[in-house]
């Protein structure tokens, strides 16, 4: 699967854990969709060092805990769609959270913590950011602030 460049499959009634190993010598991966499963448990670490991932679509499922930090820190990821899980925890506000080409980022109906990260002002391709449902902690001030941003969805439970 050295070579493999898309891996889809979305609605396909998948239950279970996304086994780590199943993204083992993958290296020329760009997309991931999984979307409109029944899969559960933690994102594997190792989605988040395939140097080619540009969308990772893992929405409508029953995924869970935190989503692996260097999720945030993938230098040609487009387009995150995390939608519609039980994902928890808090997105690094920090150097780590660096998607420069990042155009849509989808996180809606999870259970993130903390402050929308400022870095996303940093991505220059921003289109669009969906929070509805989303955060227990506060919002921060980084909305709004992104030139690019042609349409931004917040809301709160």
């Amino acid at each position: 699967m050295h070579s493999l460049e898309r891996f889809a499959l979305a609605k396909n009634d998948l239950n279970g854990h996304i086994l780590p190993s199943l993204f083992n010598n993958t290296q020329s991966i760009k997309q991931i969709s999984l979307m409109n499963n029944s899969l559960s448990g933690p994102v594997p670490h190792n989605l988040g060092s395939l140097p080619k991932l540009e969308f990772l679509y893992l929405g409508y499922n029953n995924l869970s805990s935190i989503v692996p930090p260097t999720i945030y820190n993938m230098s040609r990821m487009q387009w995150l769609y995390l939608a519609h899980n039980n994902f928890a925890g808090s997105i690094p506000t920090n150097q780590s959270f660096s998607l420069p080409l990042l155009k849509i980022l989808v996180l809606e109906q999870n259970n993130f913590v903390g402050p929308i990260p400022p870095g996303l002002a940093a991505c220059k391709n921003f289109e669009i950011l969906t929070l509805a449902q989303l955060f227990c902690g506060r919002r921060s001030n980084m909305v709004g602030s992104t030139t690019t941003s042609h349409r931004s969805f917040l809301g709160s439970k």
